[in-house]
């Protein structure tokens, strides 16, 4: 058998409670080396910088690949550029934390 490695990493604003997952960009290894920035059910392409929907695995072209997979170094360079500007409902995770209250204020 051979050593577990690591195949995923996530950049979450709001790991737990009722916000966790929405602003959650993964990284996850998707062959040897090669590496998808996935936000939901959709792909960053490395050329236009936005957001596609990824076909599933039989319906992936080549050219898709070539513009959705990357080596870890530059996977993980493009999550955090895209990361600050993922919009909720109209609001980056950084627009929600300065308008939520924060708990640590509540008088409960």
């Amino acid at each position: 058998m051979s050593e577990p490695r690591i195949t995923r990493y996530t950049l979450d604003a709001f790991p737990y409670g009722v916000n966790a997952g929405l602003w959650c960009i993964n990284v996850e290894e998707t062959s040897e080396g090669m590496w998808a920035v996935r936000w939901h059910s959709m792909c960053l392409n490395r050329r236009t910088k936005q957001w596609d929907y990824e076909p599933t695995s039989s319906n992936r072209s080549k050219r898709f690949l070539s513009t959705h997979r990357f080596p870890l170094d530059q996977a993980l360079a493009l999550a955090k550029n895209a990361f600050p500007k993922i919009k909720v409902n109209g609001r980056t995770a950084e627009e929600v934390m300065s308008w939520a209250p924060s708990s640590r204020t509540s008088k409960r």
